[in-house]
């Protein structure tokens, strides 16, 4: 968190004082944003990413004891399999034994978990060493401007030089340590929508497969009040997602909206850019894309699979039971009047139009309608910037 202060407090300090020094200066203090003559408001908004990062590590590693977060642990780190279903059991007279090839498959589900994760952490090397590539880029280009300008052959000018490095290390630093708190952020939120979608999946294939269950399957109270407890406790689970990973994700978004708005237009209008940058603002403008895709894609998926075994009951069996036919004296066989009551009041509070499902911060819940209507907002964004850009190049 200091490291990141000082970092935001230096970004500051350059969009304060860019206008009343050279580019000498600019080169001596690593100011990349002048050097590559992009708008000096790009440093305000490094200097307000750097305390958004450090939001972010006081929530992470501070006010992160939450049910989702533990979950996490458990499965990630102590490879406990208990949370996934079992599929088949053996029953003894005394005790029910677990079958080992069960027991097998949920620890395959936690080794795919672990897979997925180590897959996610060598993209991130990837980052790191394109990072530094740039860096590097970066340095020698200063240091041959440097040599132009004669900083080598006096002791000023090595001091200056020596100043640079400086400057450079500290941004390579606080970029390093954003890169660690969004690989930490994105770890924790990868690892839990894999655990819960593969429940919800678990859900889904037992008990709600029409294709392959229907038939087999006898419906019964003690079938409908485990779905029914399963989903009230994968309910309370999104709800700590929500309050902690959605939120942090929401503001991720919202602070880079401007930004990705920015460099779409610079990539799509501006030709005339070296290589190294067109490329670090396609890589950022990629990167950001995906992550607002793949975010509301599972924040979507979760309202879905939150809401399908209320659909399915609805639909397969609670209908059915309302027709004066055999199937209507199964029913009421299976469920008495207090039992049909709670269950209809289940029903009723998923199957509404105020759904479930994570929100955009303390707004709107994500649907895809709201995906569409925020896409729209940085499409007019988009359209905004460059029609500055244009008047501007015109004048």
């Amino acid at each position: 968190m200091f490291i990141l202060i000082i970092w935001s407090i230096r970004f500051l300090y350059m969009y304060l004082n860019t206008d009343n020094h050279s580019f000498e200066w600019h080169l001596i203090h690593f100011n990349p944003v002048k050097m590559a003559n992009i708008d000096n408001k790009l440093n305000l908004f490094n200097a307000s990413f750097g305390c958004l990062f450090v939001y972010f590590i006081y929530i992470l590693y501070f006010c992160n004891n939450t049910r989702a977060t533990q979950l996490i642990y458990r499965v990630l780190i102590d490879g406990d399999h208990r949370f996934f279903i079992r599929e088949k059991s053996s029953i003894d007279e005394q005790n029910i034994i677990v079958n080992d090839d069960d027991d097998y498959q949920r620890q395959k589900i936690v080794r795919r978990i672990r897979l997925w994760l180590t897959i996610y952490h060598q993209a991130f090397h990837f980052l790191y060493y394109a990072s530094y590539l740039l860096a590097i880029i970066y340095e020698i280009q200063i240091l041959m401007m440097l040599k132009k300008f004669g900083y080598f052959s006096s002791i000023p000018g090595i001091i200056n030089i020596i100043i640079e490095l400086f400057h450079l290390i500290l941004v390579i630093i606080g970029g390093q340590t954003c890169l660690d708190i969004s690989f930490i952020f994105g770890a924790c939120f990868i690892t839990i929508t894999m655990i819960l979608f593969t429940k919800f999946q678990q859900i889904k294939t037992k008990w709600l497969d029409r294709k392959k269950h229907v038939k087999s399957i006898k419906i019964n109270r003690k079938i409908i009040w485990n779905i029914r407890n399963r989903i009230i406790k994968m309910l309370i689970l999104i709800e700590s997602i929500d309050h902690t990973y959605g939120i942090l994700m929401f503001l991720f978004i919202l602070f880079n909206f401007p930004m990705n708005a920015y460099l779409t237009m610079i990539t799509i209008i501006t030709k005339t850019k070296p290589f190294t940058e067109q490329l670090l603002h396609q890589t950022i403008t990629i990167n950001q894309w995906s992550y607002i895709f793949v975010f509301h894609y599972i924040a979507i998926r979760f309202g879905y699979y939150l809401h399908l075994p209320s659909k399915y009951f609805i639909n397969r069996y609670y209908l059915k039971c309302t027709k004066p036919s055999t199937n209507r004296t199964t029913m009421m066989m299976i469920m008495n009047i207090r039992d049909r009551l709670q269950f209809s009041d289940w029903l009723e509070k998923f199957h509404t139009k105020k759904r479930y499902g994570l929100t955009y911060g303390r707004t709107n819940l994500i649907t895809m309608s709201t995906f569409v209507q925020v896409n729209f907002l940085n499409y007019l964004n988009f359209n905004s910037l460059k029609i500055v850009i244009f008047h501007s190049k015109k004048f």
